[in-house]
């Protein structure tokens, strides 16, 4: 069938079509006159526009469990290239990590988006792509518009077509690249910490190299001076602090360090009570970090480092490097004074070595024997400082001792200082460590000093995070909805004022006819019209309030589509709006309406029709039938046996005639006529059904047993109608034995069942759903009176009050007719 709405024509031919092959062989010919045939046809219509009804509505919830579903797929950028390395094609992660859109990118020389200085390199990587190297890997600094450096991998290979070019797959590199990169700082700072020169000019190099690492932040080191403090060491900080003396007001931040003794960070420094706001705003500080320096168990000064160019966050590696230079200038400060006096200089050591809360090894670099450690490392390895004194370095690590060897000399020749070990504890544990190691003359004896870091609880982490911001931007980029990210803007009270939009995906873009650089960073008071605004702001303030996420519809303004938008917190300061297009469902539901009136307009006419259809056929059906009786009662004497038998016959067709309109009429009036549902007691309605029935049960010496039966919502009278169906059938098709009919209902929790058992004949489960067809007769009328459209009317009634009817039956064994009715309906 077409999937098109039926025109009235074709409909009716349908029915007709339908309807004669159901009648042709229960309904006699002289029976099947017009107006019973255009009544039957006008139900055929009905139940055909029903079954078009259920295909709309399937159709409906198959499009919104379309418009549902997610496809989460890996943010990898990806370059399509010619030979001459002109980009032909590019994905979108592949034109945000270059900075710009898709359409400057495509037709363009890849080297435009390359920094000069790898432009060299480049033109390498991809000729040894070109002579044949599978795949060939390199990273590139970008150049990118917006200013941002990153360092991005490529991944290329050859395509082997009859064009040619070449493939690349791109990685975002930078936190790796800055993490090695501040590690080998931090090993060429600890290698000056390390160094035979004065203190003072040690102190010296370490804040300018320092600074250098941190991408010229501005670097000092405050040392405690009673209870204030001095600025002793500084680098990229305005000239008159040098020797600068802080008190209460003007050293909150490093007070609270030493407080804490624990890393510091704060992002805004002028408004942040934490920091001393007036100074941030006199230098124009932006954000500021400090680490203490501890010595013996006390916070002797703070390391810290200043932004004066924006408010900005910390990466994991830069916080990881600063405690980690924190640690070595502790250090350092400790080793200085060591060379005050030989017993100030064991003093020291020992306090240093052994109290220090960091593991720490010598290492006698000839045989790999451990010389000492201190008792942290004691604690962290499992073992006592005896066992460990006559152990050999190697038997901590999981490499063969010929690579540990090999990395050992490395550590005395300076070349390399940090080392990446997996160490095995006492309890056969394996973790990952990182090893500060370098050479140290002890009474004359070279050994190697380590520092042990267990860094594995911080990998885990790290690795978990990579795999979570992937998942995450996947998710976020590929989602079939508008989804976008707004930071919470507040003002001087606190109170939240506005939303400035950090992230949105290619469908919100779309959706709004913007490039994500036109928008980000934008107030949501700039991108959207006044009362679109304060009414979002409405929802942002209760879902800070109550942190429940909140659902709704509402128009979109930049197309006016009527969108069910999601609004939930990622913390305190961010929300996450999602919303998808439901214009559609709209229409659908609003189409759905109106062909649900039209129904209801057809139902009323052929309620109509019914009505008077019945009514003309009975008229005349009386007095055909009056008159034969009176020509039987007054030619009684001169009519032959035939005649009378004949008049008998035309007046019990008559009387048949008469149910069987009244049957129709009953079954047409179920839909149409129906009353507003209300509480039925059914004890009510089966006391009404047994008085109707009470010539039946006293002709056939019925028995009835019933239970208590629920009050469920309902039409009281066609649930009379239904029961006097059932339990009329019941006595009707008895058997043998006297009948005896058992009436009983179970509930489920959504949903009454009421059960009207007998001990009749039964039927065969083949003809199961056939009894519940319209004129399905499984007897004659000779055995069985009736019309054979009681249980139709039966099925209708249930079916209009939502539920279902069904029979199990065994023949001659009885059958049992089930029917529901749902608790809400």
């Amino acid at each position: 069938m077409s999937e098109k709405e039926l025109d009235k024509g074709e409909l009716r031919i349908l029915a007709k079509k339908r309807l004669g092959q159901r009648i042709a062989k229960d309904v006699a010919a002289e029976e099947r006159i017009e107006l019973i045939e255009e009544l039957n046809i006008h139900q055929e219509e009905l139940l055909i526009q029903n079954e078009e009804l259920k295909k709309v509505q399937l159709e409906l919830e198959s499009s919104r469990a379309l418009f549902f579903e997610l496809y989460d797929l890996a943010p990898i950028g990806y370059l399509s290239l010619t030979p001459e390395l002109f980009v032909k094609e590019t994905n979108l992660a592949a034109t945000s990590l270059l900075g710009t859109e898709r359409e400057r990118v495509i037709g363009k020389a890849l080297s435009s988006f390359i920094s000069p200085r790898s432009h060299e390199a480049l033109y390498i990587h991809y000729r040894h792509v070109a002579q044949g190297m599978e795949r060939e890997k390199h990273v590139f600094s970008i150049k990118r518009r917006d200013g941002k450096n990153l360092q991005v991998q490529f991944e290329s290979n050859l395509v082997r077509e009859p064009k040619g070019g070449f493939r690349s797959v791109l990685t975002d590199v930078t936190e790796i690249m800055t993490r090695e990169m501040l590690a080998n700082e931090l090993d060429g700072i600890n290698k000056q910490i390390g160094s035979s020169l004065d203190f003072d000019q040690i102190m010296k190099i370490v804040v300018k190299s320092a600074s250098s690492a941190m991408g010229g932040a501005g670097t000092s080191i405050a040392m405690r001076d009673g209870g204030n403090w001095i600025i002793s060491y500084k680098h990229n900080l305005p000239a008159e602090m040098i020797h600068l003396r802080l008190d209460d007001t003007t050293a909150k931040l490093q007070t609270l360090t030493a407080e804490k003794k624990e890393l510091v960070f704060v992002r805004d420094a002028q408004s942040d009570p934490r920091n001393s706001n007036e100074m941030a705003i006199k230098y124009g500080l932006k954000s500021v970090m400090t680490a203490p320096l501890i010595v013996n168990g006390e916070v002797i000064g703070t390391l810290g480092f200043s932004f004066f160019d924006r408010a900005r966050d910390m990466t994991p590696t830069e916080i990881d490097f600063t405690r980690k230079l924190a640690a070595s200038l502790s250090m350092a400060i400790q080793n200085s004074r060591l060379f005050e006096s030989v017993s100030e200089k064991e003093a020291r050591y020992r306090s240093m070595f052994y109290d220090n809360k960091a593991s720490m090894l010598l290492i006698d670099p000839l045989n790999e024997d451990i010389v000492d450690a201190n008792p942290a490392a004691c604690e962290y390895y499992g073992y006592t400082c005896e066992i460990l004194r006559k152990m050999k370095f190697h038997d901590l690590n999981v490499l063969d001792s010929h690579i540990v060897k090999l990395e050992m000399s490395k550590s005395l020749t300076g070349e390399k200082k940090k080392f990446d070990f997996q160490h095995i504890l006492a309890s056969g544990e394996i973790r990952d460590v990182e090893a500060y190691s370098g050479p140290i003359n002890v009474c004359g004896r070279e050994l190697i000093f380590s520092i042990i870091h267990d860094v594995t609880d911080r990998k885990s982490a790290e690795e978990s995070l990579r795999k979570s911001e992937a998942k995450y931007r996947g998710l976020f980029q590929n989602v079939q909805e508008v989804a976008v990210i707004y930071e919470h803007v507040y003002d001087d009270s606190g109170r939240l004022i506005d939303a400035r939009l950090l992230e949105a995906n290619p469908y919100w873009l779309k959706a709004t006819g913007t490039e994500l650089q036109e928008v980000q960073g934008k107030l949501l008071s700039s991108l959207f019209d006044q009362p679109y605004f304060e009414k979002s702001m409405q929802i942002f303030r209760q879902l800070k309030k109550t942190g429940e996420p909140i659902v709704l519809e509402r128009p979109f303004p930049p197309n006016g589509s009527e969108r069910r938008s999601s609004f939930f917190l990622i913390d305190d300061d961010h929300t996450v709006i999602t919303g998808i297009d439901i214009s559609h469902i709209r229409r659908a539901q609003q189409a759905a309406e109106e062909y649900s009136t039209r129904l209801e307009r057809s139902n009323a006419e052929l309620m109509q029709f019914a009505y008077f259809a019945s009514h003309d056929l009975k008229e005349p059906l009386r007095m055909i039938t009056s008159y034969l009786l009176l020509l039987k009662t007054r030619y009684r004497d001169k009519l032959d046996p035939d005649a009378q038998e004949f008049i008998d016959f035309a007046v019990d067709g008559g009387k048949r005639m008469d149910e069987l309109i009244n049957d129709l009429l009953e079954y047409s009036k179920v839909d149409s006529k129906g009353r507003a549902f209300a509480d039925v007691d059914m004890n009510e309605v089966l006391e009404t059904t047994l008085n109707i029935l009470k010539v039946s049960i006293y002709e056939r010496a019925a028995e009835i047993i019933f239970s208590d039966l629920p009050t469920v919502t309902a039409d009281h009278k066609q649930m009379v109608l239904l029961m006097q169906n059932l339990v009329g059938n019941a006595i009707k098709f008895h058997g043998v034995e006297r009948p005896t009919v058992h009436i009983s209902s179970s509930f489920d929790g959504s949903e009454w069942t009421i059960a009207v058992k007998d001990n009749g004949i039964g039927l065969n489960m083949d003809n199961a759903s056939k009894i519940f067809l319209m004129f399905h007769r499984l007897h004659t009328r000779e055995e069985y009176p009736g019309t054979g459209i009681g249980l139709a009317i039966a099925k209708k009634i249930v079916e209009h009050h939502g539920g279902c009817i069904w029979v199990e039956s065994e023949e001659g064994k009885g059958a049992t007719f089930f029917f529901t009715i749902p608790k809400d309906h």
